[in-house]
């Protein structure tokens, strides 16, 4: 079968990439050969159909006459392979100006055209100066051109000029904001992978960019502010500042790096949150509307189902009803379309729940299926919350016990199967008791507190509360 890189490479091109491919592979500077233009044509018609791809029906669309010979065919699907490539490398490469200004300043200098060189490096510092991106990529360039006019200057002016103090300096700038990204990204990964990463000269880095040289480049100050946040995390003050200057600066990064930096921010609120500081939800919410406003959180073009449903869980949680409301409504449309509707009927029966529309939220619970495990038994756990608040008793016994199997034998990551498992054991514990003592409430209620891993603590200690 053709190489399945291929195949992969040809299905992510979008229609502009394709239009420009057939100019690029029709043009002889490229490509001489005219069977692979047959063979990009015929591929590209029939993507979806594997029989067609095999390396026999490629060489019989070529050779009709001629018995199949493996070489042929072979050294054709590698040339396509190869011109995919060029393409993709050149058609990057064609989108950042500065770049290519600067491998034009070096082919200049090597062929001693250096009235030309003179005039390009002012056209690049003017450029730098503009750059609306202003992250670590660009600081790396602003060394590039540093370095690159030094080189000019010791050519023509040996002895007399020199900008090694400006080279070294924006160096040390791009050292700098590229390491306390790379931090950042260990300090994360350690939190989700819990592994341990060993971090060389941390706390001098994070000296150096602190003092006011830096305080005006925001590849340094935010990546800088965004570690410190968790490293000192008492330091609330901190957190402060990050968040003015996030929202400040966000755009002089790339859309991935503006996702990074928001994201810190977001997880931030939530562990303090979760350690008991409640007020920070206001915080997160309002970070959440920012990004999806400007579409920083959205991934791949698309809102993920991930922060459509932490939005609306929270929104739930500080009782602002009308925005979750057209939330649910208005953005399911950014979500992809193949767990469009299962997440939006999911998080609008939670939706329902809430407002104690208990019909509405079975009828749509009970009448459609949820491909997805996790949400799946989450929309099992409300169905168990509106049995017990309705004191529907059989009916409940009956869902518990259904649902305990379910639990166990579907393929939930461990912490998410024993958040579940808790639940179940204590609404059991709350559905058989008719009422408790003083200390039974009590000794429930701490043991729900300490329990690492439960799903809907809250609700538990409020309907314990109420026995």
């Amino acid at each position: 079968m053709l190489n399945k890189k291929i195949i992969l490479l040809i299905k992510s091109f979008n229609s502009t990439e394709i239009r420009q491919f057939n100019k690029f592979i029709a043009s002889p500077y490229y490509n001489v050969n005219k069977e692979v233009i047959l063979v990009w044509k015929h591929v590209l018609h029939n993507i979806d159909d594997i029989s067609k791809l095999e390396k026999t029906h490629l060489h019989a669309v070529l050779y009709p006459t001629k018995p199949y010979q493996d070489i042929s065919i072979r050294n054709i699907i590698m040339q396509l392979k190869s011109l995919l490539e060029n393409y993709l490398q050149i058609s990057f490469f064609q989108k950042d100006a500065i770049a290519k200004k600067l491998v034009l300043v070096k082919q200049l200098h090597s062929r001693n055209i250096e009235s030309a060189v003179i005039a390009e490096l002012e056209e690049i510092n003017t450029d730098l100066q503009a750059a609306s991106i202003q992250n670590a990529s660009y600081l790396y360039q602003t060394f590039t051109y540093q370095q690159l006019k030094q080189e000019v200057l010791h050519t023509q002016f040996r002895n007399k000029e020199s900008n090694l103090d400006k080279q070294l300096d924006a160096l040390e700038k791009f050292y700098l904001a590229e390491k306390l990204k790379i931090m950042n990204l260990m300090m994360a990964h350690e939190n989700v992978l819990k592994v341990n990463y060993s971090i060389t000269n941390s706390q001098n880095v994070l000296e150096l960019a602190s003092t006011t040289t830096y305080n005006d480049i925001p590849a340094i100050q935010l990546f800088q502010l965004s570690y410190l946040c968790f490293q000192e995390f008492e330091r609330e003050e901190l957190f402060a500042s990050y968040e003015i200057i996030l929202f400040e600066n966000l755009h002089f990064f790339q859309s991935e790096e503006q996702r990074m930096l928001l994201m810190a921010a977001i997880n931030y609120c939530i562990k303090k949150n979760n350690l008991g500081k409640p007020h920070y939800q206001a915080n997160l919410l309002e970070l959440y509307k920012k990004g999806i406003a400007s579409k920083v959180l959205f991934e791949n073009g698309y809102l993920t189902q991930y922060t459509y449903s932490n939005v609306i869980s929270l929104c739930l949680n500080l009782k602002d009803y009308d925005f979750v409301k057209n939330f649910i409504e208005n953005d399911k449309k950014y979500l992809e379309e193949s767990i469009q509707a299962m997440y939006y009927l999911f998080n609008k029966a939670k939706y329902l729940y809430v407002q104690k529309d208990y019909k509405a939220a079975i009828r749509i619970l009970t009448q459609n299926s949820f491909s997805d495990p996790l949400i799946n038994v989450s929309a099992k756990m409300v169905l168990l919350k509106i049995y017990y608040e309705q004191q529907e008793w059989d009916i409940l016994d009956a869902t518990l016990e259904n649902i305990s199997m379910y639990i166990r034998r579907e393929l939930l990551m461990g912490y998410q199967k024993d958040s579940f498992i808790n639940f179940v054991k204590y609404i059991k514990i709350l559905a058989r008791s008719i009422s408790l003592s003083s200390k039974r409430k009590e000794k429930i209620k701490q043991e729900i507190t300490i329990l690492r891993y439960l799903s809907d603590r809250k609700w538990l200690v409020e309907q314990v509360e109420i026995k």
